[in-house]
């Protein structure tokens, strides 16, 4: 946070008109959507508190719709205790009645690739009750309950991506086959 802090007061210092601090993944524990570091980012919702108050700016945090499920490929997945996001996304029910909330393959398994924090699933956003539900709950919860009160959510990678380009899953998915393959060229 010490850089964050640095560029906005240069900024700042410069009388340069700044309206809007955005804060890139760096902010996140573990590259984990939904958390802050609270040792690289000590004092973080004070921080943006500052900015809102004292600086009349506003603060944007980024969100990558990939939430980390375990910490190994196919490894064991995460309890409510290491990771409560990805949790509370496996226990919702889908609009089948499945729990989790996520893409799912031909067998009905939910899609794993690899980004930024390792291991992931992506929210079904095309399942608009459930999945919408639990995005916004989580919203709210970051909000809230870290005390990081953000203006805005920067929205970032919200196609599901792979960076294991060797391991195929989503070509197993059928949200990436025609006729839908069109819709994400």
């Amino acid at each position: 946070m010490d850089k964050m802090k640095s560029v906005v007061d240069e900024m700042l210092e410069a009388k340069i008109p700044y309206d809007a601090q955005y804060g890139d993944i760096d902010y996140m524990y573990l590259k984990r959507d939904f958390t802050y570091d609270p040792v690289a980012f000590e004092g973080f919702p004070q921080f943006v508190r500052d900015l809102q108050d004292n600086h009349k700016m506003h603060y944007i945090v980024i969100l990558d719709p990939a939430i980390q499920n375990s910490l190994t490929p196919n490894g064991e997945l995460f309890t409510q205790e290491q990771y409560e996001a990805f949790y509370t996304g496996n226990e919702a029910l889908n609009y089948n009645g499945q729990k989790g909330i996520w893409i799912r393959d031909a067998n009905g398994d939910p899609v794993q690739a690899e980004v930024w924090p390792g291991p992931t699933y992506f929210p079904d956003y095309t399942d608009l009750e459930n999945t919408g539900k639990w995005w916004t709950d989580e919203c709210r919860k970051f909000y809230d309950d870290t005390g990081v009160h953000y203006n805005a959510l920067w929205i970032d990678m919200n196609e599901p991506a792979n960076f294991q380009t060797d391991n195929a899953a989503l070509t197993v998915c059928r949200f990436f086959e025609a006729p839908h393959l069109f819709f994400i060229l």
